[in-house]
């Protein structure tokens, strides 16, 4: 069975289209009697597709999806309920199960929705919170007017009765547009189709709730045309469920860049205008002149108002900009530096969709004998030469999709992500090398560059993976530099076998289990064959790794207070043996 179900591939498009199809055929099966079976056959199959696209895709993060999934099923099922307990013909005259199916609907869409503006965010995005509160506050706003305050004045105010008690309901579905305001300015949904898809369903949902609520203060039976506008929402929800660019509405946004906040202000002007203006349409024939005067001049001085705040906006951002681009951007080279390179990582861990069977490397680059350079001509020579190196490399980079910074002095890094295999790696780090090879010419000396690699590559891409990998493309650098390789890749029991980290730790632990034991080589006079005397040479004893030779450990100890340990050890030994 899941073979089965993973087999079914159905496509977003096809699905929308023979939706909207069926939704078209609704009022002619009405005469019919087919109504009502008509439209559950096609709300429920949306609601399946919706199971079915989720299960398939397994979008991250996972919990938003699932409440967006019961959300759907509770509204279809909140409708099923109603529509087979309505025997009297007096539709909903008192509130029953089905009620707290559709308000279940409702509130846990409006959780998924807030799961999915604020998953995975480094801190809670206020901004786009804000104004998602704005454009519900106002639509909330117009339907207490429109809608909610003839339901008061009418009934009463009691949640108890069905029609006040539904008033959730469009409230609701307000709430829902202003969440997707907020997720559109907080997450990559702004770079996704599916995005629109999901904006109709919540806008043909909230439509059709306020023509029920409106023309029957949602206690009729539903007229055809509230039936189209949710089984449209119905449709949409199940394309948004199959569109392959569903996990993007759970991913922050890739980039810092705040030049959106300047069309997000443009949007907030006719957000704040719509109550005002919709109460001055409402009321416009019953107004004095004077007062229409009045309104209008306040209007014309909010809109001078609003254009000053977004100009100064935009100031704000364009520093803002250049300070970013300044920060990310070496100061020396041109080219981007350190910082960038981090950000690109912090991009990549949610824009770059991994491929399959795909590595990420990062290329460590360093000038060889570049220190000679500076002393033998000078440092202003020396960083024209750095100049050089970076553009040719920079430029080269671009042309591969590859992102290239430096790091420090005259080392670089190459970062190349999603890299079909290792091959492409130690191809790409000798093709560096050939355009080292073309000399510099810089203020008229013509210079040659060489530089050695140090090359980490790592299935996965996390921060802790990063920050090995440049730990590791460091120790292959070095290993490049001693063997005078020019490309080196890190491997990892190779670092073991090099590691002379528990040299210091086990070394103390010799002298006091006199594991130090002490060879002569003789010094021997060739014209008569005589040995003259001898030569001390210390070897370490381990019980384990069996006799180490001076080469081993000496190195480790030096530049400790072992080293005097060590020699009154060996000076003691061969004159205590000496007078033996």
């Amino acid at each position: 069975m899941p073979q089965y179900l993973a087999a079914m591939k159905l496509d977003w498009k096809l699905f929308w289209l023979l939706g909207l199809l069926a939704t078209g055929c609704l009022p002619l099966l009405s005469p019919l009697g087919l109504r009502d079976s008509w439209y559950f056959f096609i709300a429920l199959l949306s609601a399946a597709a919706i199971w079915l696209g989720i299960w398939q895709q397994r979008p991250q993060p996972s919990r938003p999806w699932q409440q967006f999934s019961i959300a759907i099923s509770a509204q279809c099922l909140g409708g099923l309920i109603e529509a087979n307990t309505d025997a009297s013909g007096a539709f909903g005259m008192q509130l029953s199960l089905a009620d707290i199916c559709l308000l279940t609907g409702h509130l846990t869409l409006v959780n998924s929705l807030w799961l999915l503006a604020c998953h995975q965010q480094p801190q809670f995005p206020r901004h786009g919170f804000f104004q998602g509160w704005i454009l519900a506050t106002s639509l909330m706003l117009i339907g207490w007017q429109f809608l909610f305050l003839p339901t008061i004045l009418q009934h009463g105010f009691s949640l108890d009765r069905p029609q006040v008690f539904r008033m959730l309901y469009p409230s609701l579905s307000f709430v829902e547009l202003g969440m997707l305001l907020w997720l559109w300015i907080s997450s990559a949904a702004y770079a996704s189709r599916v995005f629109i898809q999901l904006c109709l369903a919540i806008l043909f949902f909230a439509i059709g709730e306020c023509i029920f609520h409106g023309t029957s203060n949602s206690l009729a039976v539903p007229h055809d045309i509230n039936l189209m506008f949710w089984l449209l929402g119905y449709v949409s929800f199940g394309s948004v469920a199959l569109h392959p660019e569903l996990a993007q509405l759970g991913q922050p946004r890739a980039s810092e860049d705040d030049r959106h906040a300047n069309h997000i202000l443009t949007l907030l002007l006719p957000l704040a205008m719509l109550f005002p203006v919709a109460l001055l349409l409402r009321y416009f024939q019953a107004l004095h002149p004077a007062t229409i005067g009045i309104l209008l001049g306040f209007f014309i001085v909010f809109i001078i108002g609003w254009y000053q705040l977004r100009t100064t906006m935009r100031n704000i951002i364009e520093v803002k900009q250049q300070l970013l681009q300044q920060n990310r951007t070496d100061y020396l080279t041109g080219i981007p530096n350190r910082n960038y390179l981090e950000q690109v990582v912090e991009n990549s861990l949610y824009s770059t969709r991994a491929l399959p069977h795909s590595l990420n490397a990062m290329l460590l680059m360093d000038i060889d004998g570049f220190k000679a350079f500076n002393n033998i001509f000078g440092f202003g020579l020396g960083d024209l030469i750095l100049k050089a190196v970076a553009k040719r490399l920079h430029h080269d980079s671009k042309i591969h999709g590859d992102h290239f910074a430096r790091v420090d002095g005259d080392e670089f890094i190459l970062l190349m992500l999603n890299v079909p295999e290792k091959a492409m790696v130690e191809h790409q780090a000798w093709h560096i090398h050939h355009l080292l090879e073309q000399p510099f010419v810089v203020n008229g000396l013509t210079a040659k560059v060489s530089c050695s690699i140090g090359i980490s590559i790592a299935d996965s891409f996390t921060k802790h993976t990063f920050s090995n990998m440049q730990r590791e493309s460091e120790r292959a650098l070095l290993w490049a530099k001693e063997n005078q390789s020019q490309v080196e890749f890190y491997q990892a029991i190779r670092d073991k076998t090099n590691d002379k980290s528990w040299v210091i730790s086990e070394f103390r632990q010799a002298i006091y289990y006199r594991q130090i034991v002490v060879y002569y080589q003789p010094k021997v006079r060739l014209q008569t064959l005589t040995v003259m005397g001898v030569e001390a040479l210390v070897r370490w004893q381990h019980p384990v790794r069996g006799l180490i030779m001076p080469g081993e450990f000496v190195p480790q100890i030096e530049n400790t207070d072992l080293i005097h340990t060590l020699f009154k050890l060996v000076l003691h030994e061969s004159t205590r043996q000496w007078q033996h």
